[in-house]
């Protein structure tokens, strides 16, 4: 097929997604999750389960886990000064932002994207006055703006996101958000799907089952607590006990009976006496067994909501479930592999949306692109080379790798060390173990000859 010698300046197609008035309909096919409010107000009843808190808690702290820092574009006064103030604005690197939000509450709002399918924040500029030098600093709020709250989104005539709409309950008319001040930041949203597919939405149907299933496993530990007590009267035996008794007698004594037995259940009378002609027993009550199955098919609920987090490690080793050190290794593996995508997904989102935004409104819109700092972290997973360091020396003397300050540094700080590294030449540090020079050997025996000898 050839290309055309022309290029378009006008789009034929669709998203393939139906809209009305701008507002996106006909991609979640199930009407209780259709649109951002149903959406959301299911995911948030799904999250009071056990495995959702559980498994979103594994993941998000494994991925908060992270040191996050903005690295400068190069070593200009002018890129170090605006790498300084976005680590300043967003409180990364230990600094104390201004606007009062700290850096980690701002990663879990971002990562609440990949929960719900997407979130949204509202930027707005902050003009800070220092006390000491009266200096204004500009900087940028991110107001945190619920997914929920989401009334309709506004397109332009080529379906991108122009507006979003927001309603919220007992709020009198419609509120719209232009997107050049809005941070929205979604997972596997494609085309007009803005409300993206996340976590929550495969998790969902798991929890509505699991939530069904405890009810009837408590159903059935009330219906079973205490067995249900019978009286057997025998006729043969009353009469002869009550020579000259009839049978309206015999039925006023059953009547009597069923009176107690209420009384006993209803905790009214702690004891019963009874005649010979009065066997008493009961009729059910708790077994051992009685939620057995209902505690396999919560397991395997819970297993399951667990697995879309990537965090089903946490049931190894638990009451029917099997489970290796090497096989919660390979999950722990996967989980972190997982979060680091998430996080760099995260990361380049934040880089292309809102550090030139935070830089720009402080130090004009000419600033130019290959001058932008970046946010980036580590510490999430271990380079490769840490699964390494027994085989260094011998790549050292093979000349294969050349020791520098820069890896030492390196090593220090992915092993937990603060101390800087100590400065010594290639040579030095390939020779003697680690790097260093070897100790000097010891003095040889000494033959003492005698005279004559």
């Amino acid at each position: 097929m050839r290309d055309t010698l022309t290029p378009p300046t006008a789009a034929k197609g669709t998203s393939g997604k139906p809209l009305l008035g701008g507002r996106v309909s006909g991609f979640e096919h199930n009407t209780r999750l259709q649109g951002p409010q149903n959406l959301m107000l299911a995911y948030r009843k799904a999250e009071r389960t056990p495995g959702v808190d559980s498994g979103w808690g594994c993941f998000s702290g494994l991925s908060k886990s992270a040191r996050w820092d903005v690295e400068a574009a190069d070593e200009s006064p002018e890129a170090q000064a605006y790498a300084e103030h976005v680590r300043v604005a967003l409180g990364v690197g230990g600094r104390r932002s201004p606007t009062g939000r700290a850096w980690e509450r701002l990663l879990s709002e971002f990562l609440t994207a990949q929960l719900y399918g997407f979130g949204w924040w509202e930027t707005i500029a902050n003009d800070i006055t220092d006390a000491k030098t009266g200096k204004v600093t500009r900087f940028v709020d991110i107001d945190y703006r619920d997914p929920a709250s989401v009334y309709q989104w506004r397109v332009d005539e080529r379906e991108r996101l122009t507006h979003i709409v927001q309603y919220s309950p007992g709020v009198y008319g419609l509120a719209e958000v232009p997107m050049s001040q809005v941070l929205y930041l979604s997972r596997n949203a494609m085309g007009t799907n803005f409300e993206g597919v996340g976590m929550m939405r495969s998790i969902e149907p798991w929890c509505r089952d699991q939530t069904a299933t405890a009810q009837a496993m408590m159903a059935a530990v009330q219906r079973w607590a205490l067995g249900t007590p019978e009286a057997v009267l025998d006729r043969e035996v009353w009469r002869q006990a009550h020579t000259g008794k009839t049978d309206d007698d015999f039925k006023a004594e059953c009547t009597k009976w069923e009176g107690i037995l209420k009384s006993y259940m209803s905790y009214e009378k702690n004891y019963i006496v009874h005649g010979s002609w009065v066997t008493l027993s009961q009729f059910g009550g708790m077994k051992a067994d009685s939620t057995a199955g209902f505690e396999t098919v919560i397991k395997l609920q819970h297993f399951f909501i667990l697995a879309a987090f990537l965090a089903q490690f946490l049931m190894l080793g638990s009451a029917g479930s099997g489970g290796a050190y090497s096989t919660s290794e390979t999950h722990s593996d996967v989980a972190h592999q997982a979060s680091e995508n998430v996080l760099e997904g995260t990361r380049d989102e934040l880089n292309v949306k809102l550090v030139p935004r935070i830089v720009r409104w402080q130090f004009g819109f000419d600033v130019p692109d290959d001058k932008m700092p970046a946010l980036s972290f580590t510490g999430l997973r271990a380079p490769l080379w840490t699964e390494l360091l027994d085989k260094l020396p011998a790549l050292f003397a093979s000349g294969a790798v050349t020791p520098s300050d820069g890896m030492e540094a390196e090593i220090l700080s992915e092993t937990g060390f603060k101390s800087p590294p100590v400065s010594r030449t290639t040579d030095q540090r390939v020779r003697g173990i680690g790097g260093r020079p070897a100790a000097t050997p010891p003095a040889g025996p000494v033959a003492i000859r005698q005279g004559g000898a």
